[in-house]
């Protein structure tokens, strides 16, 4: 059976990016297809066979492939896959666009309907560091990606979503029904511990819609000890903002600096809305419960009262009560610890792969 993963892009690592890896894993026989593809940054695609679009040679393109975006769809139509059988998408931009045979088994991954043009379209344009002018060009484009978009959604025989969430979102935008399979969060040797240190902990890209200023505020009135990490264009900002002492802001942290954390904080604070919020899946793979917004895909990973508490608000007046409620209760490190076993990698290998032989069974049978 010849086999082809499909990605948006590799140029950095994400979501997206892990997923592929993953599936790569199941298939080590398989060719890989992507836009833009930065060899640096992925050393486990080392010996794998990896094509590109021609986007791949245009100035820029490993680092501001957005300025693209308007190609995607040509670059992934461009790709022949007529000598394979299977094709799975890791995707959340064009690459479910890929044009297959019809015997051909095309399934996709989705971490989100293309989130440039479906839900929060308008916030999304509003963050990019780009004139008033071109944005208020790219609105037409953007609509015409967005019709695009949802007939090249059709292309795909099967969906599986990476959360609850994202499967309401695609009844709703493509009106094609998705499995829930959770993504896994990287194998790691646990030491969680019991007795924590007097922090809470929040962090990753610091970009506007992950709503770190209300963490900001919040700590800010209740002068907890918060550690963040990480780094994006709101630093600054956020620097500026914070009044607390007792908040400290860590920049890139290590994967070994990132566990330590995890396990020594209170608590994790996930305050936006994700697809899924692999961080908080990380969190209480570490032991370390959530205080989390209770929206979006975080509902897939959060068990109230097990492994942490929700807030029902945006703001810092929620989370602060939510704090105050989380000090007055206690919470068990092995039930926290159990609560993580189904975002373990194996346990979505197993997933995925029992899902497609089950339909490639039956497709051999009809």
């Amino acid at each position: 059976m010849k086999v082809a993963i499909v990605t948006d892009w590799l140029t950095s690592r994400g979501g997206a990016e892990k997923v592929c890896k993953h599936l790569a894993e199941i298939y080590p026989e398989a060719d890989i297809y992507t836009s833009i593809y930065n060899p640096k940054n992925f050393p486990e695609f080392k010996n794998r066979q990896v094509y590109t679009s021609f986007l791949n040679k245009f100035p820029f393109a490993k680092n501001k492939y957005f300025m693209y975006l308007f190609l995607m769809p040509l670059a992934f139509e461009s790709f022949d896959l007529n000598k394979y059988d299977l094709v799975i998408n890791s995707s959340w931009a064009c690459s479910k666009g890929v044009i297959t045979k019809t015997k051909t088994l095309h399934v996709a991954y989705c971490h989100n309907p293309t989130r440039y043009v479906w839900e929060g379209w308008q916030n999304y344009l509003q963050q990019f560091n780009i004139p008033q002018l071109l944005k208020l060009i790219a609105k037409p484009f953007l609509h015409k990606l967005r019709i695009w978009d949802y007939v090249a959604s059709q292309r795909v025989d099967l969906y599986i979503a990476n959360s609850t969430t994202v499967k309401e979102r695609i009844q709703k935008y493509y009106q094609r029904d998705a499995v829930v399979i959770n993504p896994a969060v990287n194998d790691r040797k646990i030491k969680a511990q019991s007795k924590k240190q007097n922090y809470y902990l929040t962090g990753g890209r610091l970009v506007p819609y992950k709503q770190y200023e209300l963490v900001i505020q919040a700590f800010n009135q209740n002068k907890k000890h918060l550690k963040i990490y990480g780094k994006g264009r709101l630093l600054k900002k956020l620097q500026k903002l914070n009044t607390n002492p007792n908040t400290e802001f860590l920049g890139y942290v290590s994967d070994k600096q990132h566990q330590e954390l995890l396990e020594n904080a209170q608590a994790f604070i996930f305050q936006q809305v994700e697809d899924f919020g692999i961080v908080a899946a990380e969190s209480i793979q570490h032991g370390c419960p959530l205080i989390a917004f209770a929206k979006g895909g975080i509902n897939d990973i959060l068990q109230a009262g097990k492994n942490g508490i929700f807030f029902q608000e945006q703001s810092p007046a929620s989370l602060n009560s939510a704090i105050e409620k989380f000090e007055k209760m206690s919470f068990d490190v092995k039930t926290i610890l159990k609560s993580s076993e189904s975002f373990r990698k194996q346990h979505f290998q197993k997933q995925i792969k029992d899902f497609i032989q089950s339909h490639l069974n039956e497709q051999n049978t009809i």
